[in-house]
């Protein structure tokens, strides 16, 4: 397990500046989050995959607002959808960040909370939105699982929805 961490880490490391490759964020987070489970909550590693996956959501995070400031200078119509189909996949980077059983171990703030509600806004805008947007199978699917990691972390979040809600985080969220 600690082997497939550090390639995991490394993986990251390489890719973290390049905000096109959410495919490669999402192996990264899809694998933390299985690591987190066959670990358990008290083992090194597990410890370690939750601070791996924590860095991938601070990642998603940070290309979502490059993705935003670059997406605000574009014009054409076809930069604006490479720029919205980055975003979605992103977004979805960003939600699947969350998808652990035991979601008390990624959850712990209000600052969790907005993230949350940061990608899920992301995801809804751009599908509601975007009537040209390609939506593929893959992107299908992995809507469909934001879906189900919603229904089970509800609870979870409300505790922070309070916390969570500034006039800055507002003001963010509707961006």
């Amino acid at each position: 397990m600690e082997e497939l961490l550090n390639v995991l880490e490394n993986l990251l490391e390489t890719y973290k500046e390049n905000w096109t490759q959410a495919f490669s964020l999402m192996l990264v987070i899809l694998l933390a989050c299985r690591l987190i489970e066959f670990g358990g909550n008290r083992s090194d590693s597990s410890r370690r995959a939750i601070q791996l996956l924590l860095k991938c959501r601070e990642t998603a995070l940070d290309w979502i607002e490059r993705i935003d400031l670059l997406k605000a200078k574009e014009t054409p119509k076809k930069g604006l959808e490479l720029f919205q189909r980055n975003l979605l996949d992103v977004a979805l980077c960003l939600c699947n960040t969350y998808d652990v059983t035991n979601a008390e171990t990624v959850v712990k703030s209000g600052e969790d909370f907005v993230s949350w509600m940061l990608g899920i806004n992301r995801i809804y805008n751009i599908v509601n939105t975007s009537a040209d947007l390609e939506l593929t199978t893959n992107r299908r699917l992995l809507i469909r699982k934001v879906q189900n990691v919603a229904l089970r972390i509800e609870p979870i979040l409300t505790k922070f929805k309070d916390a969570g809600l500034t006039e800055y985080t507002m003001t963010k969220l509707s961006s």
